[in-house]
């Protein structure tokens, strides 16, 4: 908390962030910052992300347990997304475990816009991919074909993804409930962890 501030641009908001901190959660940020011409601060910017998301990864990231604390599913989506793409993985799972059960309770469904936005962030094989596109799956019956005709379109190993599906193919076989949690957790900031290890892990419930 006490090392240099790095300005983070986020749209139009600026915030000041412990280096330190910043890059304990994430090495990828460490490769983003870069030093000013003077040398004398140094900046990073996230043009993909809103004001209120960063805002909530503060609340996370300053808390003394970091614990997700936000109810709203949307906003922990939000959260995922980002966790995703600079690879924090802590609260990748967290922000995962929140969407996991309201798909699980079907309180929530995934959109198109939605399940785009991960297969943009998520790569093959990737557990958040297979959460989401299970919900996507197990909400099928609500939509039309032409609500998701658009991200079919532009996503095309969605459609890969699908036939893998419907031709049982194990990466996605059962129902988001099977396996726990951990199912769709990432663990690969853990050294040495195991598939097997899921009684140790610290982001199930």
């Amino acid at each position: 908390m006490q090392s240099e501030r790095v300005t983070v641009l986020v749209g139009a908001s600026t915030f000041q962030v412990p280096y330190d901190l910043l890059v304990h959660c994430s090495t990828t940020f460490q490769r983003l910052v870069t030093t000013t011409q003077r040398g004398s601060t140094r900046a990073i910017a996230l043009p993909d992300l809103t004001p209120s998301t960063f805002e909530d990864f503060l609340i996370w990231l300053y808390a003394f347990e970091q614990t997700l604390e936000t109810e709203n599913i949307d906003s922990a989506f939000q959260l995922v997304i980002f966790a995703q793409k600079y690879q924090i993985y802590d609260l990748r799972n967290q922000a995962s475990n929140l969407i996991r059960a309201a798909l699980y309770d079907r309180y929530w469904t995934i959109k198109p816009d939605m399940l785009l936005s991960v297969y943009k962030v998520a790569p093959l094989g990737s557990s958040l991919r297979q959460l989401c596109f299970l919900g996507f799956v197990s909400m099928e019956v609500h939509h039309t074909s032409l609500d998701w005709k658009a991200v079919f379109l532009e996503c095309p190993s969605l459609g890969w993804d699908y036939f893998q599906y419907r031709r049982s193919n194990e990466i996605y076989a059962g129902e988001i409930e099977k396996g726990g949690a951990c199912r769709f957790h990432d663990h690969s900031n853990i050294d040495g962890w195991k598939p097997q290890d899921v009684v140790d892990c610290p982001y199930s419930f």
